[in-house]
């Protein structure tokens, strides 16, 4: 399972704000995203990455731990769309708001890139998908104001798995087709926690 989540207007932060303190804003976050990961129960198969705003998550395992990958990184996202959310606004600003993609598949999980400069990273459609589910949940932002909490773009087979698993039982999910590049048509889901 791929997690791709950015913040929204975050070149608007970084010209409004003092470096230092989009520098601490960052460092908190990430502890925050951190801590919360090492409390899954996946015995540490997980990569986590970012580039300045932009968090990606690859959760994995083998075949026999499909079901235990899928529901941790189901967890992982709710916590990340709510509690998180909540912790986030209240300890490092307020004005932080980011939108998820959370994409399952098969990929290709290791070192690799070329010779001296290889990274873990995974290869597959598993993880484009994942950034753009993340950039649809950013245009259902765009056009509808729904709350500072973020949205979840999913697939509809994800989308069954946590209704399965009840971790989103909170709010109910939106079914939709994809818009935007390479998912136009494709059959998705979104869910974004409701305060009101």
């Amino acid at each position: 399972v791929c997690l791709c989540s950015d913040w929204r207007n975050y070149q608007k932060i970084t010209t409004t704000s003092e470096h230092e303190e989009v520098q601490d804003m960052l460092e908190r976050f990430y502890e925050t995203i951190y801590d919360e990961l090492d409390r899954l129960n996946l015995d540490g198969q997980y990569y986590a990455d970012w580039t300045a705003d932009e968090l990606f998550i690859t959760f994995y395992g083998n075949e026999d731990q499909k079901e235990q990958v899928i529901n941790e990184s189901l967890q992982f996202c709710h916590n990340l769309a709510t509690k998180l959310y909540i912790d986030i606004s209240n300890s490092i600003n307020k004005g932080i708001k980011y939108d998820i993609g959370l994409s399952s598949g098969y990929g290709l999980i290791g070192l690799q890139g070329p010779g001296k400069f290889k990274k873990t990273t995974i290869t597959g459609d598993v993880a484009g998908n994942a950034k753009r589910y993340e950039t649809q949940a950013k245009e259902i932002r765009k056009k509808q104001d729904r709350g500072s909490f973020p949205v979840i773009v999913m697939s509809r087979k994800l989308k069954k798995s946590a209704l399965r698993s009840q971790v989103f039982n909170t709010q109910s999910f939106s079914d939709l087709e994809g818009t935007v590049k390479d998912i136009k048509g494709e059959s998705l889901a979104s869910w974004q926690f409701k305060d009101n």
